[in-house]
């Protein structure tokens, strides 16, 4: 029994038979055997169980028969690109658009070409081309365009072309779907919010869009409205591990720690082997201040994978709270064994040689978070604490200033410092330039001044005023 027959249950008896017919067939007498219908459905059949060789002979066959059928030559460019011949699909395509520079379904054809190759700018401006003509079926051609760039994860294109797709077809579900999807992965979080909801009008069991919609609020420090999210989501399907672990956190960014270890206690007695939900019940403990409860539980993770460099900082931290530095340091190099480059360990492990009074170790380190990362704030104003005499502090705020023009916690406190070493025009300079980039912020100045100067707040307040 050849290959076309182990597949017969998968189609009719008609299809069957055509198939086993062409591969009876003898070549020298079969001009007429096969009629344009017959042949599309053997290349079908072909094509959809990756006989791409056997679909060329047939391809080949049929064109000689009827070289004008449209349908034919759709075919053999897509087995041409299921073959990856990307350049004869594209000079074929060329050729046959030269001759038919009007014909859209050929300029669809070349930016689908195109999008293969990941050429999107090419393959965009023959999607653009093609839509400027006459194509059938306008709204699913935007659709599945927009479709094809989100699979291709350029959201901006993708929400381009389902907006268009949308205002032809509003009620189609797919597109509002996947508009509100492309305007999450956006950041654009209030127009993703109302499409999520457009959609969930009309199919409220949907659990994905139900757990996207609770993403979209996390983005938005919305804990509440995100825990309810992820909760319908669990509801509708109990086994939707990624929706029951995004509830958990959603809890523990609300503090709830209690629920969230109940939770993640059930789901582990189902997944033992999760590190996610170990990581997430850990941290619950940790938090809760049980350290002995915490360590034990990444020691088991780590028992699995001793390469999770984040484990070994949350084992670290559950020393360093206790004040027992030495092995908060020693599990702190553990995780920059496994993750060098990482600014923020540096940083902290510059925090930990501090505390012990390792001072050239901490400046050392401190250096090395912000080798590999510039914008670390954090890592700035912990080098800034480092340093003795103001003068030392402004010198050090200088450079993180230069690196980091934008941030107004390093002018307030740059500012602070440049006062209290009777730097007055250049403080007040940057006071001003701080209070105009986040108001909100005033209090890290008056926090690092130190001193009830009533000039001072009467210049805040006056800058209040103004602006």
């Amino acid at each position: 029994m050849n290959e076309s027959e182990n597949n017969f249950n998968e189609f009719d008896n008609e299809t069957y038979e055509l198939v086993k017919r062409f591969e009876q067939m003898n070549p020298q007498n079969a001009e007429n055997l096969f009629d344009e219908d017959e042949l599309i459905e053997i290349i079908s059949f072909y094509l959809d169980y990756d006989k791409n060789d056997e679909a060329s002979v047939v391809i080949s066959y049929a064109q000689h028969l009827y070289p004008q059928n449209l349908y034919l030559f759709h075919l053999q460019i897509r087995n041409l690109m299921e073959l990856k011949h990307y350049d004869t699909a594209h000079t074929i395509l060329l050729k046959r658009e030269k001759t038919e520079p009007d014909n859209g379904d050929l300029k669809l054809m070349l930016g689908y070409l195109h999008s293969t190759t990941d050429d999107l700018k090419k393959a965009k401006q023959k999607f653009d081309e093609a839509l400027h003509l006459d194509v059938e079926e306008k709204a699913e051609v935007l659709y599945q365009i927009g479709i094809l760039f989100k699979n291709k994860e350029r959201y901006d294109l993708s929400k381009k072309y389902l907006q268009q797709s949308h205002k032809l077809d509003p009620e189609s579900q797919n597109t509002i779907f996947y508009l509100a999807y492309a305007y999450e992965r956006l950041s654009e979080n209030k127009r993703s919010e109302e499409f999520y909801y457009k959609y969930l009008e009309n199919n409220q069991l949907d659990e994905i869009a139900w757990y996207n919609l609770g993403h979209v609020y996390v983005k938005q420090a919305d804990e509440k409205q995100a825990l309810e999210c992820f909760e319908k989501a669990v509801t509708i399907d109990p086994q939707f591990n990624l929706a029951y672990l995004s509830r958990c956190r959603s809890l523990i960014n609300l503090e709830e720690y209690l629920p969230a270890i109940e939770y993640l206690s059930d789901y582990l007695e189902k997944k033992p082997n999760s590190v996610e939900a170990l990581y997430d019940l850990a941290h619950c403990h940790y938090k809760l201040d049980n350290y002995e409860t915490a360590r034990t539980i990444y020691n088991e993770i780590l028992s699995r994978d001793d390469e999770l460099p984040h484990i070994w900082l949350a084992l670290a931290m559950t020393y360093s709270d206790v004040k027992k530095f030495r092995s908060a340091t020693r599990f702190l190099k553990k995780a920059l064994q496994y993750d060098e480059e990482n600014s923020g360990y540096w940083n902290i492990l510059a925090q930990v040689y501090y505390k012990r009074h390792h001072f050239r170790k901490a400046k050392k380190a401190v250096n090395k978070s912000l080798f590999y990362d510039k914008q670390n704030i954090a890592a700035w104003m912990n080098k800034s604490r480092m340093a003795v005499f103001p003068k030392w502090v402004v010198r050090v705020l200088t450079e993180a200033h230069k690196h980091n023009p934008q941030n107004a916690h390093i002018l307030y406190k740059m500012a602070a410092y440049k006062l209290i070493d009777g730097q007055f025009d250049s403080g007040l300079s940057d006071l001003k330039q701080a209070l105009e980039l986040d108001f909100s912020a005033r209090d890290d100045f008056f926090y690092y001044y130190g001193r009830n100067f009533t000039e001072l707040n009467e210049f805040v307040e006056n800058f209040n005023k103004k602006n």
